[in-house]
């Protein structure tokens, strides 16, 4: 896969993005307990631990997505499902994925356009909802299915243009970045990705890649 400065530069600063949140109120948490009243006290505590402990699970998951660390990491369905339950923990998007969905291995690239979609199709829920993924073995191809379910469920405009074509770096932007890293994984993976949002309420993101492509290393 080869992809542009600007696509590393754009990925950077989504990374950012994500800890900006966590890492802030960390840091209050710390500025509390230096000048917190006795009662306070493990109020700033907890506020600091919680915290430092959502930027490391955002931080373990991204380095799987983005990253080499998912060659390190088992990437078989159950493990693959534990890193991505501890991303999600205490969203207000829930992820439904059972033990059984998915256990043969799948290659490096396979398994980051898997959690970079898990990415896309949370942006697709403003209002929260729900996650389900299905992974289906048929005798040649595996067929995977992301259902985004929730109130005002819709594929924004800039992420369904990125999942669809080519764009030069000058339309490369934060709102796009992460369909378009989904694009160049799905080339590398001779995948096909899909989106469906004609039904209400519900958004359905389908992958579609051969059994010799999800087992290369």
């Amino acid at each position: 896969m080869i992809a542009s400065l600007r696509v590393a530069e754009l990925l950077c600063a989504r990374l950012c993005h994500e800890l900006v949140n966590p890492i802030g109120a960390c840091n209050n948490g710390l500025e509390m307990l230096g000048g917190a009243s006795p009662d306070l006290m493990e109020e700033a505590a907890q506020l600091a631990i919680d915290s430092a402990d959502s930027a490391a699970r955002i931080l373990q998951f991204f380095r799987l997505a983005y990253g080499t660390a998912v060659e390190r990491a088992g990437p078989g369905g159950t493990d693959l499902k534990s890193h991505v339950e501890n991303y999600f923990k205490g969203h207000r998007i829930s992820l439904n994925w059972s033990d059984e969905t998915y256990n043969d291995p799948m290659s490096s690239n396979s398994t980051k356009l898997l959690l970079n979609l898990l990415v896309v199709a949370e942006e697709s829920l403003p209002r929260g909802g729900s996650l389900t993924v299905e992974v289906l073995a048929a005798e040649s191809r595996h067929q995977v299915a992301i259902l985004a379910i929730g109130e005002g469920a819709r594929v924004r405009p800039e992420a369904r243009d990125g999942l669809n074509r080519d764009l030069p770096d000058s339309e490369l932007t934060t709102r796009n970045i992460q369909s378009v890293f989904c694009r160049l994984l799905a080339a590398e993976c001779g995948a096909d990705v899909s989106v469906d949002d004609q039904e209400e309420g519900c958004v359905v993101f389908s992958l579609d890649v051969g059994k010799d492509v999800f087992s290369q290393p």
